[in-house]
């Protein structure tokens, strides 16, 4: 957990997120799938991890721990439910309503 006292807290989930695609991709033979059609999905805060694992999978965020960290992390496609386009603000006092937005349905994007 991003708490565990690890140097760049932050990174952790993304860190998570690229070697979870990595390792996919690596046993795609094993479970008989593609390994070029291995997509991200998530609902919410899940959302946040996976459009930034499909923005920022080419970023290095830890030390390589095996060959498989030499695989892309990059997903092949997205689905996003419910997402967080900005939290700017919601957490002031001004009087204004701070509701988050009304969900959005069927966010689905090849990149």
């Amino acid at each position: 957990m991003p708490g565990d006292g690890h140097g760049q807290s932050l990174d952790v989930p993304l860190q998570d997120g690229q070697r979870a695609v990595r390792l996919v991709r690596s046993m795609a033979s094993h479970y008989g799938i593609h390994p070029d059609k291995v997509g991200v999905m998530g609902f919410s805060a899940g959302d946040h991890l996976a459009s930034t694992l499909g923005t920022c999978y080419d970023r290095i965020v830890y030390e390589p721990i095996d060959s498989v960290d030499r695989i892309s992390a990059r997903p092949d496609f997205l689905v996003l439910g419910y997402p967080c386009i900005s939290c700017d603000g919601w957490d002031q006092n001004d009087g204004r309503d701070r509701s988050p937005p009304p969900p959005a349905y069927g966010s689905v994007k090849e990149i």
